[in-house]
């Protein structure tokens, strides 16, 4: 943003509830608008959809349970799309043109990352596993909506991998200069993508 939000906003956002809050910000005016989101305990990730009417929620439920909601971007009622199991911890995602949410997640047991693809009408299927990804965890599809980009670490090196939504082949290229690869996102229209560094308090950008 070009000019800060009031003090006083953020003095109400510190002093909100301990579950999470989701707020809309106009940019224009600065004023922030809490959106209801009763459904949401613990929001970790958000994207647009891809016809911007919708917004998506990745994180936990009231109860704690992980889950994916979509909600209207002018507010109304939160639907819950998926809940529960094999979720642990959703993370960064991205979401097609089909209304395919492609989520990100921590496994619980030994912090490996998880892609999956969340259908519409819930349908959850692994795309692939064994990710080392950073804190939070990023996703996006390539303008083509043929290839999954998350930023991942190996043998501390930073890097980014991609993975083929057609036969799940994958590649690993390395990011030099970066330390702690996090949030990542793509151009609709253009293969341009920016790269938030979580430890080096950078973004990059790329082709």
């Amino acid at each position: 943003l070009d000019s800060e939000v009031e003090e006083d906003d953020l003095d109400e956002l510190e002093d909100d509830d301990a579950l999470g809050s989701l707020y809309r910000l106009d940019v224009a005016s600065q004023a922030l608008t809490r959106l209801e989101a009763d459904a949401v305990g613990v929001p970790n990730s958000l994207a647009i959809s891809f016809d911007c009417k919708s917004l998506y929620i990745a994180g936990q439920a009231v109860d704690g349970t992980p889950a994916l909601f979509k909600t209207p971007l002018e507010g109304g009622p939160v639907e819950t799309v998926y809940q529960g199991a094999p979720l642990q911890t959703p993370t960064g995602m991205y979401v097609d043109a089909d209304d395919v949410a492609w989520v990100l997640d921590h496994d619980g047991e030994d912090a490996e990352g998880v892609l999956y693809a969340i259908t519409a009408d819930g349908d959850i299927s692994p795309v692939v596993t064994s990710l080392t990804l950073g804190t939070p965890g990023g996703c996006s599809l390539n303008a083509a909506g043929d290839t999954a980009y998350m930023p991942t670490t190996g043998d501390d090196v930073a890097t980014m991998t991609t993975v083929s939504l057609a036969d799940g082949s994958m590649n690993t290229l390395v990011t030099p200069g970066v330390v702690e690869p996090a949030g990542l996102r793509t151009a609709r229209e253009a293969s341009v993508f920016a790269l938030v560094d979580h430890e080096g308090d950078s973004i990059y950008s790329a082709q």
